[in-house]
């Protein structure tokens, strides 16, 4: 039996090429201040150029 094209890159790790991470807990610029409310804060964050987002939980060690 040949194998899957899914499973073959199933099989292959890859990480996000992100660039620009905003952190939600620190809010160094403001914008989840300015902008209550889990979409509209993500919706900012992606409109001011972000990858994306890192939200820390205060149950976990961060290091």
């Amino acid at each position: 039996m040949a194998s899957s094209p899914s499973l073959a890159s199933a099989a292959t790790p890859t990480a996000p090429a992100w660039t620009s991470v905003y952190d939600v807990k620190a809010d160094p610029q403001g914008i989840v201040r300015d902008n209550p409310g889990a979409n509209n804060w993500e919706r900012a964050i992606q409109q001011a150029g972000f990858d994306g987002y890192t939200v820390r939980h205060a149950s976990e060690s961060q290091g």
